[in-house]
């Protein structure tokens, strides 16, 4: 009997990192403004805030962005956030103004990170003030990320696979430490 260490693990980050491969990729390719959660309201408070950006070391500090909305009669926020000049900062809204705030459906909620009350369109007027191109690039630079970590482990799955087999065929037994 062989013992296949890492196996478990290697096959749990392929499957993981596939999935949000694919569910970015929907959500690039198949989801549009039309596919969205449409929120209509007044404006009943704005808030812009810049921050430093959480997670960051004290030798390499980056500054972050965020719009926080809320409209009368529709409980709760929404918001979105990014780095500092990246379009998070959306100060042409201001209270008592009517807005369009597109937001992912529930079901949409398992493709991706993020939040359900995330900002994925503004508009104000007909006129679009966050749109969902940020998303798309996010979208995008995940799909490519966790896509080569896919390809990278799962070529040290095919590697430790064939390893084990060339070790079990010569009859070298592996023994738990």
């Amino acid at each position: 009997m062989s013992m296949r260490r890492g196996d478990g693990i290697l096959k749990i980050l392929i499957i993981a990192f596939l999935l949000i491969v694919m569910g970015n990729a929907i959500e690039y390719f198949f989801i549009n403004k039309n596919d969205l959660k449409k929120v209509e309201g007044k404006v009943s408070e704005v808030i812009l805030k810049t921050y430093d950006c959480p997670g960051e070391s004290r030798f390499s500090k980056s500054t972050c962005e965020k719009t926080i909305i809320i409209l009368e009669n529709v409980k709760g926020s929404f918001r979105v956030s990014d780095l500092i000049n990246q379009g998070a900062y959306i100060d042409e809204i201001e209270e008592g103004d009517d807005v369009t705030i597109y937001l992912r459906n529930w079901y949409q909620y398992f493709l991706t990170f993020g939040s359900g009350r995330d900002i994925y369109g503004l508009e104000k007027n007909g006129v679009v003030y966050y749109n969902m191109e940020r998303w798309k690039a996010s979208n995008k630079a995940f799909m490519l990320l966790f896509g080569i970590l896919s390809v990278f482990f799962g070529a040290l799955y095919i590697l430790q696979r064939v390893t084990m087999n060339q070790l079990e065929s010569k009859n070298v037994k592996l023994e738990k430490y």
